[in-house]
């Protein structure tokens, strides 16, 4: 209702650059067309003009047909707006469903076929029970669109906010999420700004350089002028001009021989990994990981009760530093798993599949890890290699619900599934489990268990993560042992 005609053009004409082949459709604001026919085809025209779309739309059913007339009478062709047509929603009680009684049902046909008389060239109809849609498509000549109108009208209509995720919080019952974007912007956006606080970006691969030459001479110039001015505005010495990044630190680090802690490997051959100690569920509760060592435990070695064999595929939810470190330590562990980082960060993605995982480590020697994998889509994982054992999930706690569904997806073909999430704060393993039961039998969803870690680390770049800091890492068992978990996994 807010928006003005001006700002409607301005939608208009950002669309119609972006746009060489779609059909471009200019929705007539709040104001623009109800006080008179005349300043109705006036916005029309100016919409067309200035807003360079192909046809305008404008809500109301018979009240509205002498307007639609007159529009079309200049030239300019009108879809109709019936149902529920968010304008005028106070005058109809609300966002509510129309149509639901046979009166309310008969003036919404009789509003189509008047917009029809009227010159229409096609109607939206939002928020109709079904069956009065599929009555009313059947009963005109012109094409309808439908968007909370059920499965038979012509075609179909959905805000991208909804249909992208972007408002997390309401979801209405008509849209389908084929992506859960705003845990994911979020989650970037937060990236890039604990990246910039920790001048982790930019690196040199997001800078630009200058040839050796002119950068000396440059340099020359530079420092000339510094001793010229000899302070600061405060008095201060200025400062030294670093020609250094952080990019150029770690490809010095990867060349660099660490110091051997004990007898060199032979010549010729790589130095060995220290190996990730192992975490077993226990008898108590709680299960906890040695802390003393640098590697994080790999994941708990669940093991099938008929073939007693160890899990092997495991896929965190949440390309952020935690997921990469978490990643990196069991892809590098001796269980030999099959690790899947799933994230919306499609340059770490692309950078983790051409080259690997760069996983720097407390005394900055740095470990390539090339046998973990990518991707933005959940579903690559299971066409990629069958069905999931684990799932860690390691997103921000305003974002579990997103990570819940990507969790049902990684599950659905494995019962035997486990979920761990090792966020932080309370009530995430519940909303995850939550998921998980209602799209499932209750006999078959997988069990979620809740971590936590005091481990720390930091993103460098795309396809590379520090670690920053040793910790300890809890699970706790809820309830009773899962049936797939032996009497010898729980010793």
């Amino acid at each position: 209702v807010n928006v003005s005609m001006d700002e409607m053009l301005h939608h208009c004409r950002a669309v119609a650059r972006g746009s060489s082949t779609a059909f471009t459709v200019g929705d007539l604001p709040f104001g623009s067309f109800e006080t008179s026919t005349r300043e109705a085809v006036q916005n029309a025209v100016r919409m067309m003009k200035e807003g360079q779309v192909d046809a305008v739309k404008l809500e109301g059913g018979r009240r509205v047909k002498e307007t639609v007339r007159a529009i079309v009478s200049a030239g300019i062709p009108v879809i109709g707006h019936i149902g529920l047509t968010p304008q005028s929603a106070s005058s109809l009680g609300g966002f509510r469903v129309q149509g639901r009684t046979a009166k309310e049902a008969a003036d919404i046909l009789e509003d189509a076929l008047e917009l029809q008389d009227a010159g229409c060239i096609a109607i939206v109809i939002e928020s109709v029970p079904e069956p009065v849609a599929e009555f009313i498509t059947k009963s005109l000549r012109i094409p309808t669109i439908g968007i909370g109108a059920g499965r038979y009208t012509s075609g179909q209509v959905l805000v991208y906010h909804d249909l992208l995720g972007l408002y997390p919080n309401f979801v209405p019952k008509f849209c389908k999420q084929y992506a859960f974007l705003a845990g994911e912007i979020h989650e970037a956006l937060g990236q890039f700004k604990r990246e910039v606080e920790q001048r982790a970006f930019p690196t040199t691969a997001h800078t630009y350089s200058m040839k050796a030459e002119e950068m000396h001479k440059a340099m020359a110039i530079m420092n000339a002028r510094r001793d010229l001015i000899g302070a600061t505005p405060d008095g201060l010495p200025m400062p030294t001009i670093r020609m250094e990044s952080i990019a150029t630190a770690l490809q010095a680090q990867a060349h660099t021989p660490a110091e051997p802690a004990s007898k060199p490997a032979p010549s010729g051959q790589p130095k060995p990994l220290d190996p990730a100690p192992s975490t077993h569920i226990t008898s108590s509760p709680v299960v906890k990981a040695d802390a003393r060592k640098e590697a994080l435990p790999s994941s708990t070695p669940f093991k099938d009760a008929s073939s007693q064999h160890p899990i092997r595929r495991v896929a965190i939810i949440g390309g952020g530093a935690m997921g990469c470190y978490i990643g990196a330590q069991l892809a590098r562990s001796p269980l030999s798993h099959d690790v899947w980082l799933v994230s919306s960060w499609r340059e770490h993605v692309d950078r983790v599949n051409r080259r690997g995982l760069t996983l720097m480590q407390m005394d900055r020697s740095l470990v390539q890890i090339t046998n973990i994998r990518a991707t933005l889509d959940p579903r690559e994982v299971l066409l990629q290699g069958g069905p999931v054992d684990v799932v860690i999930v390691l997103v921000k706690s305003p974002y579990t619900m997103q990570a819940a569904k990507k969790a049902d997806v990684l599950t659905s073909n494995n019962p035997n599934a486990a979920v761990l999430t090792l966020q932080n704060g309370l009530g995430n393993r519940e909303i995850i489990q939550n998921v998980l039961r209602a799209s499932r039998p209750s006999s078959v969803h997988p069990v979620v268990y809740q971590g936590v870690t005091n481990h720390g680390a930091v993103m460098i770049e795309p396809g590379a993560v520090r670690h920053t800091g040793m910790g300890t890492t809890a699970i706790a068992v809820p309830g009773d042992l899962p049936s797939f978990l032996t009497h010898d996994d729980a010793q």
